[in-house]
């Protein structure tokens, strides 16, 4: 067993994390070497160590001290270059799913003011990723708050030992071991399971193969029993439950761009207003936005009123349709696609119903 995480080893970190490095530099060579001998040394011993207690993973993790960055040459011009790291990450996943680049990552962290050891789930994201735009995007949609960002502090980390820390560390993976397979297998084409993602409402992109045209109905004129309370009522739960959902989703959203009064102002307006969520995009300009949920897939048919097609060619720069559907109401959950800017060429759409009066003779 070799030597704990020191703060000697820790401020010398944080004194070369994204500083440009200087191959013909006697320092920075010396820098390197010692970061190579100490926290990056300890953080994939640290890797082994928790696989070694867990049946069925891997590790990789090597001593990539450095990544690509900016630096400015003798003529005082940004050029690219070697920077020192500012974090020390070790990736942990199952043997099977090598390749498909979401992992359990571990590790020293002091980018840009982080003092911590961190540990979460993630996937890569950056260059050489064999994951697509979307399935970055669904990845990170599917990783929970409690899964996407753990750090014990260098004070706390460096009054702890080796035993205690990969304890913690096999805890995290066995406690998220269940949800990391089900990220891992719906990025890569299954369908999400929802009693893994309650309370959850999943962006995905939006659906390619729609209609060229309007399908012609077939009309049977069948005598059939319908129950309108009923169907009325099942349809105004679905709506309640998908506008609830969308809501909360904004919130969440806003805050993580730090729009924290932007998100205290996001509500569910009354009917008749032609839309059914008051929110901000990311620039924090006004969002209204028309939810469709169902229980169906993607491609269901949805019906759009008079006022709210009003509403929407009046405000098309700012208004959006959230299309929720595959929605679970045992599990709360639903995956949507958003609709925005010229919203109604991107649409077919035809009169169910007539507004009639009687003509004057």
């Amino acid at each position: 067993m070799i030597d704990f995480f020191t703060q000697d080893e820790l401020d010398f970190f944080k004194i070369w994390q994204l500083q440009a490095y200087d191959p013909k530099n006697k320092k920075h060579v010396d820098a390197k070497n010692h970061l190579m001998d100490s926290v990056w040394k300890k953080s994939i011993y640290l890797g082994k160590e928790v696989i070694k207690r867990l049946d069925g993973f891997s590790i990789e993790g090597k001593k990539i001290w450095h990544q690509r960055g900016w630096k400015e040459n003798n003529e005082g011009v940004n050029v690219k270059g070697a920077i020192f790291k500012p974090y020390t990450w070790v990736k942990i996943f199952r043997n099977n799913d090598k390749g498909k680049d979401i992992f359990f990552t571990f590790g020293i962290d002091a980018y840009p003011t982080i003092e911590a050891f961190v540990y979460k789930i993630d996937c890569q994201d950056k260059r050489d990723s064999k994951l697509s735009k979307s399935q970055i995007e669904l990845c990170k949609s599917l990783i929970k708050k409690r899964a996407k960002w753990n750090e014990i502090t260098f004070e706390n980390l460096i009054r702890s030992d080796w035993e205690t820390l990969i304890n913690a560390c096999v805890e995290f993976i066995n406690d998220h071991i269940e949800h990391y397979d089900a990220i891992v297998n719906s990025v890569w084409g299954e369908p999400i399971p929802p009693a893994f993602f309650k309370n959850q409402l999943i962006k995905r992109g939006k659906p390619i193969n729609g209609c060229e045209s309007i399908p012609e109905t077939e009309r049977k004129f069948n005598g059939v029993e319908i129950d309108f309370q009923s169907k009325a009522k099942i349809q105004k739960d679905l709506g309640n439950a998908g506008e609830a959902l969308v809501k909360q989703r904004e919130i969440d959203f806003l805050k993580e761009k730090g729009l924290h009064e932007k998100a205290s102002l996001v509500d569910i307006v009354k009917d008749g207003k032609g839309y059914d969520v008051f929110s901000f995009d990311e620039n924090g300009v006004e969002k209204f936005i028309e939810v469709k949920t169902t229980a169906g897939n993607e491609y269901s048919p949805f019906y759009l009123s008079e006022n709210e097609i009003d509403f929407m060619r009046l405000h098309s720069n700012q208004y959006s349709i959230y299309r929720i559907y595959n929605y679970n109401a045992e599990n709360n959950f639903g995956e949507f696609f958003e609709l925005n800017g010229n919203v109604e060429n991107q649409l077919l759409m035809a009169p169910t119903q007539y507004r009639v009066l009687i003509k004057k003779t």
